[in-house]
């Protein structure tokens, strides 16, 4: 019964676009009564993130360990015209151990609710020095401390979206997950944990309606080198593709509820639609036929991990039109060993020269 599901969601897709208007790549979000939470929400990259999930309409937490940051987020947010009525920080650590993500996040569904979209932009950069010279203190403390903050944050979120129509679990992750980078060692082994969590994640999720993305990004764009090259991805277009890829999921949700409850869907009983034997809809609207019944959580079914990979601003287009659980690589890939210069201070040039790492 449930493998039947796949046609309902095709046909919600296609008449959530046809009821929207929004076929083209670059429609713009709206996320509408919907709840974000975005850890790292106070970093260069996650500012960029709240600000697009802001503007798309959604009602957005952001946890963090201080409150001056959280200040000088909604200042700088409000001076970009992003609407902070929305905004909803809340001063707590979800990398303190055993219990602080847990309390961050029970605090926030008391606040505002469950979360219906969580984005994970946790982690920092540090140059060490070469993986076999590297002290094993250094490295304990490296990888110890991005793969736990982004675990914690998972155990504490995840459980809360499970079930929630058109969830998305969408984690940040820089170039280093795919391509190696010399003196980051520790780092990109993190982030390549990291991503691979997200994967395995994805799978483990997909049958509680939960879909994970993972966004792995070069050089960005943020407030320190608001002078960059014109190439380089600007951290408000990373939100702005987070509202749009959520906005779409959500609208398919709605849509399928919209296909079930036109199918006969009973309140007391879990969602039920009819059967047509004579093609492939399961909204058949001419004749009564048999009913089966969906499991709640096949109204929106996560699948595998979205992997898409960011390295420039001529990747956004290709990310917008990806469908959930594709892979996507950058134009840029094969020379993706590149950004160890752009990480650094030895190509700082180039960058403001606008030369693209793919050289195109």
């Amino acid at each position: 019964m449930l493998e039947r599901a796949p046609g309902l969601l095709r046909r919600a897709a296609q008449a959530a676009r046809t009821r929207t208007g929004q076929a083209d790549p670059d429609e713009t979000p709206r996320l509408d009564g919907k709840v974000a939470v975005v850890c790292g929400g106070t970093g260069e990259v996650g500012e960029g993130i709240v600000a697009g999930l802001l503007i798309a309409g959604a009602r957005v937490a952001v946890p963090s360990r201080s409150g001056e940051r959280l200040a000088v987020l909604a200042d700088r947010l409000e001076a970009a015209g992003a609407p902070t009525e929305r905004l909803v920080p809340l001063v707590g650590d979800v990398s303190e151990m055993p219990d602080g993500a847990h309390d961050v996040a029970e605090e926030l569904s008391r606040l505002i609710g469950r979360p219906d979209l969580v984005v994970v932009a946790l982690g920092g950069w540090v140059q060490t020095d070469a993986l076999a010279d590297l002290e094993i203190d250094t490295w304990d403390a490296i990888i110890d401390g991005a793969l736990r903050a982004h675990q914690l944050a998972a155990a504490a979120f995840i459980p809360l979206m499970r079930g929630r129509p058109g969830a998305m679990y969408v984690q940040i992750n820089g170039a280093a997950a795919r391509y190696p980078v010399p003196g980051a060692g520790a780092v990109s082994v993190a982030a390549a944990g990291e991503l691979m969590a997200a994967q395995v994640m994805a799978v483990e999720e997909s049958g509680h309606g939960i879909q994970v993305e993972a966004l792995v990004l070069g050089p960005v764009k943020t407030r320190s080198r608001d002078d960059a090259a014109a190439w380089m991805i600007s951290a408000r277009a990373v939100g702005d593709l987070i509202a749009l890829r959520a906005a779409r999921r959500a609208q398919v949700a709605d849509e399928v509820r919209r296909i079930a409850e036109a199918g006969g869907a009973i309140a007391s009983e879990p969602p039920s639609i009819r059967q047509n034997s004579h093609d492939d809809d399961l909204v058949d609207d001419d004749t009564p036929g048999p009913r089966f019944h969906v499991h709640p959580d096949a109204l929106a079914p996560g699948g595998p991990a979205t992997v898409l990979e960011l390295l420039t601003a001529a990747d956004l287009r290709p990310a917008r039109a990806a469908s959930s659980g594709a892979v996507r690589s950058a134009r840029g890939a094969s020379l993706g060993w590149m950004l160890w210069g752009l990480q650094t201070a030895s190509l700082s040039k180039q960058v403001r020269r606008g030369e693209p790492p793919h050289g195109e």
